[in-house]
Parts: structure tokens; sequence; C-alpha cells
């Protein structure tokens, strides 16, 4: 049976070695572009040369979507309200490894004993 030809590929690309490595392995075995796709949403520093490196291992096109506000709207925060719980044994308010939030606290000789631990707040807009 004769399958379609493969013109354009979407790849959810990392910049890591092996979804680098995967650029050029559809490309030589498809013959198509491939479109790298990668969705911000926090990693920071991690992101920095992304786009240079998917292009030099031959993608066509490169495209990174800012999406932290929603992934803390509608991932992040209603995990942690649901009190989601990471390898069978860790809250999610703790960790996060791909969210990577970062909170601040005071240092505990300024907090008073007695006063209720602050909340933080986030607001998102629905859509």
């Amino acid at each position: 049976m004769n399958r379609p030809r493969v013109r354009r590929v979407a790849l959810a690309y990392s910049g890591g070695l092996d979804t680098s490595i995967i650029v050029h392995w559809l490309k030589q075995n498809y013959d198509c572009e491939v479109v790298c796709y990668c969705s911000d949403v926090g990693q920071g520093a991690e992101l920095n040369g992304l786009e240079a490196r998917a292009r030099a291992v031959g993608a066509a096109d490169v495209v990174v979507e800012d999406l932290r506000l929603p992934f803390l709207c509608d991932f992040a925060f209603p995990a942690l309200r649901a009190g989601a719980i990471y390898e069978g044994k860790y809250s999610r308010a703790r960790s996060s490894p791909r969210a990577r939030s970062r909170a601040r606290r005071r240092p505990a000789a300024t907090r008073s004993r007695t006063a209720a631990p602050a909340r933080a707040t986030t607001r998102c807009a629905s859509s």
C-alpha cells in the first residue's frame, strides 16, 4: 500500500540531544521539512539558544510559544488546589520539576509565631 508523502512534520522540541537527533532523522527518512515547536512554561535559561540549535540541525522553522500564564492558570494552580502528588509521595506544592517556580519567604527570625501564614494570590484571566 502506498503511503502519502509526508511534506512537513511538527516536532515537540526540547533542544536536547534526542530531539535534536530526530530532526535530522525525520529529514533523512521522510524527506520532509521539520518545524520545531517548544512551549515556554517557565524554563528560563534552558531556552537560550534553542532556536539556533534547532536551525543548526536542520529545522525549517522554529516556534517557541510563551505559555507561562496558561500553564499556571490551567494546570499548575488547579493541580496544587487538588493536592497533586508527585511519585506517590511528594506534594506538588513542594516541588515541580517542570514548572521551576520559586517562592521567597522571610527569614524565620523575622516571622511572628502567632501570625497566620501569608497566602499567595494570583489572578488568572478567564477566557
